[in-house]
């Protein structure tokens, strides 16, 4: 699965055949048709319509999808919703308040803070990775909670990386995906 930033940007270079295989790192992915079409939930009750294009290595056979960064990975609902979710959390809130406030079922949020919690290490290692690749520092508070700390340092990241590269606000959670809580949302591999 590759998570793009410009879903329709990354599209552009598969239909090309420009998009090196996250694989093999050897092939190119060249077009392979669509994953199943889903409707993702959006914060106030929007929804949103994906059909996310597939692509397939020449060299290792693999097929990846193609998924914007503010969609989380086999979740029914936006990064603006989970991540919300994720930050009342952190706030003291239970999941049965927070699952109340954004209308959505109490499991599906356990089932987000359980995962969240499951991967906070790692998702602030991968955005502690991040911003020392691209050079970027910026003051990070700590929270005094793993989960607390890794959203504290992509909130961090994320501001650094919105002025650095001057995106809009309509960019905040495609960019908070693309550093990591998209994949950190991940549920685990049956087996």
């Amino acid at each position: 699965m590759l998570v793009c930033l410009d879903l329709e940007a990354a599209a552009a270079e598969l239909a090309a055949g420009l998009l090196p295989c996250p694989s093999c790192r050897a092939g190119r992915l060249a077009s392979w048709g669509h994953g199943r079409e889903r409707e993702v939930r959006l914060r106030d009750g929007r929804t949103a319509r994906l059909e996310p294009p597939r692509g397939r290595c020449g060299s290792c056979r693999r097929t990846h999808l193609l998924l914007s960064a503010w969609c989380a990975p086999r979740r029914r609902h936006g990064l603006e919703v989970i991540g919300t979710a994720a930050g009342l959390a952190v706030k003291g809130n239970g999941h049965r308040k927070i699952a109340a406030a954004l209308g959505v079922p109490d499991g599906t949020v356990r089932g987000w803070l359980r995962r969240l919690r499951a991967n906070a290490g790692q998702l602030e290692d991968r955005v502690r990775g991040e911003m020392r690749a691209l050079q970027m520092h910026a003051p990070v508070r700590v929270a005094g909670t793993p989960l607390g700390d890794a959203l504290n340092v992509l909130a961090a990241a994320a501001d650094c990386a919105m002025d650095r590269l001057r995106l809009g606000p309509e960019m905040t959670w495609p960019l908070i995906g693309r550093l990591g809580l998209a994949r950190a949302l991940m549920p685990a591999r049956a087996g």
